[in-house]
């Protein structure tokens, strides 16, 4: 590694995220290069003064709370950690807005975003608009690199089974459907299946790994576009409402595929 160390092991797994090194060692570019959306995006923690995280405590969905707003953003603020139960100053909450870009505007990287949110929050209501004025005035950055995501389309070389990739850096795509952690489980899941097999003698290392890659890939495609399809969406409000978290909630694609399958099937036997 860049700072001297190094590991021994037996298989490679490339989950080091969207902007995977591993993933430009398996599949050489532009085959391994994200693709960057056309959307701002700011995503960063903050804490709040006692009483106030006690009303975002008692207002906001316990898991995710997030929103649309018809003047084509997305916002998002969830409550990530409370270590100490007694101090409600100490908990960490976590903001999340994105909007498209707009041409002409470009925002330095080093720039402070925070007034720029302040000033696109006119409009939301609470616990959104609160949540953004109530935050310390500590600098806030967009986030290096855009939107980007990336689709598994070209199968890598997994050298014999001995590398592969996983999470983000096997399928990059957006949040605005809430799949990207579902999918890094589902590869973990699958992965671990797979190496049990091996060690029980019922296949060999390559072809384990070999299944394990066509899973990920098969399913990585059909997340990402379909993630991508929700992300424009998200921000076309008229479009919302037949995106794809209107019309199928958060399921993965695959049980909304084994949904539609089962109906295909029952419509077949009643006609």
């Amino acid at each position: 590694f860049g700072d001297g160390t190094t590991e021994t092991g037996s298989v490679l797994i490339g989950t080091d995220g969207g902007g995977s090194a591993v993933r430009g060692m398996l599949l050489p570019s532009p085959a391994s290069d994200p693709e960057v959306l056309p959307y701002e995006f700011l995503n960063f923690p903050v804490k709040y003064t006692a009483e106030q995280a006690l009303y975002f405590d008692k207002e906001l969905h316990p898991i995710v709370d997030v929103g649309i707003h018809p003047k084509s953003m997305y916002a998002g603020v969830f409550l990530m950690d409370k270590p100490d139960m007694d101090r409600p100053e100490s908990w960490t909450f976590y903001i999340l807005a994105t909007w498209p870009k707009e041409e002409g505007v470009t925002y330095d990287a080093d720039m402070d975003m925070l007034p720029e949110l302040r000033k696109r929050m006119d409009g939301w209501a609470d616990p959104y608009k609160s949540a953004v004025e109530w935050a310390p005035d500590e600098k806030v950055k967009i986030v290096k690199g855009g939107m980007r995501v990336w689709a598994p389309k070209t199968p890598w070389d997994n050298r014999g089974g001995r590398a592969t990739l996983g999470g983000d850096a096997a399928h990059s795509m957006t949040f605005h459907r809430g799949q990207g952690g579902n999918n890094a489980l589902r590869d973990s899941e699958r992965f671990v299946a797979g190496m049990m097999e091996v060690k029980e003698g019922k296949k060999t290392l390559k072809q384990a790994v070999d299944d394990y890659d066509t899973d990920v890939r098969a399913r990585g495609v059909k997340e990402v576009e379909v993630s991508t399809v929700q992300t424009h969406a998200t921000h076309d409000y008229k479009a919302y409402k037949e995106s794809p978290i209107a019309r199928h909630g958060i399921r993965p694609t695959i049980d909304i595929d084994k949904h539609e399958n089962k109906a295909g099937e029952h419509a077949s036997t009643l006609s």
